[in-house]
């Protein structure tokens, strides 16, 4: 059973770790090491949890939502790679607690969604970019309404007076 356990963990497709409340990796699989940008699990149990936080005070939430609600689910968060590189990450997680209540361990994973939230981005600006022209496309119409039904009001008044019995030959050729 232990076998299939660090099989399964091993193998994970997402980033699973096991840390300390006070911010100790004890352990870690091979997608954690690479979607943080690590070489080796080693260098990921000697780094600092603390440093893949631009805001250091996102994991004392984290900490803090953990010790009250016991878990998070769908949390997504920024972190910065070992190469500088920001990515935001969706992060599940659960707290292992002692018989008084306390928080020993926080198990969880992550996965990379930074692509997905670029296209977000990509996406929110394409339908702001599609909302403004179909704003100019309306104002456009509208004064090339208002511009095309100006002459063609006359044209069409003109017209009905050209129609007319008892006008005088002096008159049509005018109105003409």
């Amino acid at each position: 059973r232990e076998m299939q356990y660090k099989e399964f963990f091993d193998n994970d497709l997402t980033g699973d770790y096991i840390s300390t409340p006070e911010g100790k990796f004890l352990d870690c699989n091979q997608a954690f090491v690479n979607i943080l940008g690590f070489s080796s699990k080693e260098e990921v149990l000697a780094f600092n949890p603390l440093d893949l936080y631009p805001n250091p005070e996102a994991r004392v939430k984290i900490i803090k939502h953990l010790q009250k609600e016991k878990r998070f689910i769908n949390y997504e968060e920024e972190l910065i790679r070992k190469d500088g590189r920001k990515i935001n990450v969706l992060v599940n997680s659960f707290g292992l607690f002692d018989e008084q209540g306390k928080l020993e361990q926080n198990i969880g994973y992550i996965f990379d969604i930074t692509r997905r939230k670029q296209y977000e981005i990509d996406l929110i600006r394409a339908k702001e970019k599609a909302e403004e022209s179909d704003r100019l496309k309306t104002a456009f119409l509208t004064n090339m309404s208002h511009e095309i039904r100006t002459p063609i009001n006359a044209i069409v008044g003109f017209s009905t007076l050209i129609g007319e019995k008892n006008l005088s030959p002096g008159d049509h050729d005018e109105y003409i």
